[in-house]
């Protein structure tokens, strides 16, 4: 026989929803503040993925002792963490590009400006 955990007000079935669509305000932020195809396209897969999840959750009727919600809740968090490790990743990477395009553009500048004189 488990024991099952008591469910803290975050982890209340009613809640979950909430959550979930939190994860999705904050993946669409990340969505619209990247210009990089193959980001993009993970993050609207996460979207999606999410949002299919948490309509399901609606139609269901929840048994509030179910070991399987338990689960469900645990695995919510985990990914919740991993999305956040993700968006993070990807905010440090968009961060380089725009250092590195800077970069680029003072260095074109430059050669602009001494072209003329190098022979």
């Amino acid at each position: 026989m488990s024991v099952s955990k008591p469910f803290t007000p975050v982890t209340q079935p009613e809640n979950i929803h909430q959550l979930i669509f939190q994860a999705v305000q904050q993946l669409s932020a990340v969505y619209y503040g990247t210009s990089a195809p193959e980001q993009k396209e993970v993050i609207y897969k996460l979207i999606k993925e999410l949002n299919d999840r948490s309509l399901s959750l609606l139609e269901q009727e929840i048994d509030t002792n179910s070991q399987d919600l338990v689960d469900a809740t645990d695995l919510i968090k985990s990914s919740t963490a991993t999305a956040k490790q993700a968006i993070g990743d990807i905010d440090k990477t968009t961060k380089l590009i725009g250092q590195v395009a800077q970069a680029i553009q003072i260095i074109d500048q430059v050669l602009k400006i001494a072209g003329p004189f190098v022979v």
